[in-house]
């Protein structure tokens, strides 16, 4: 007989992956690179990681949004190099399975880009 916790667990969606900042990252700076850790171990006992992992990391600006998929390896090193300062957003997901998430959010020291003053402007 099947049950209903064999349809929807109640583990769908938990917040089993946690994401860290690196030691050598304690102070994340404008251009330059950042390193977070990840661990899995959360989510050992509740049928492992399965791929594809999806890493999202969120800016202030959309020139610092970044997307990737990890189909092979399951990554314990992720780094990024910020390019603007201000709150960030990295979250790390699986795609389909218990679809499990870590997430952390960090702020990069230094100054705030000026998009305005940096665009080039077209004679008319």
């Amino acid at each position: 007989m099947t049950w209903i916790d064999d349809f929807s667990p109640t583990l769908v969606g938990a917040d089993r992956i946690k994401i860290s900042l690196d030691p050598r990252s304690l102070t994340p700076k404008a251009f330059d690179t950042t390193f977070f850790l990840i661990d899995y171990s959360g989510a050992a006992l509740d049928g492992g990681i399965v791929l594809p992992l999806e890493l999202i990391i969120q800016a202030p600006t959309s020139a610092g949004f970044v997307r990737s998929q990890y189909k092979r390896l399951l990554p314990t090193q992720v780094a990024y190099a910020p390019i603007s300062s201000g709150p960030h957003l990295i979250r790390l997901a699986e795609v389909g399975h218990n679809r499990f998430f870590g997430s952390l959010r960090f702020t990069v020291a230094g100054d705030p880009i000026d998009l305005g003053s940096n665009r080039r402007r077209v004679p008319r």
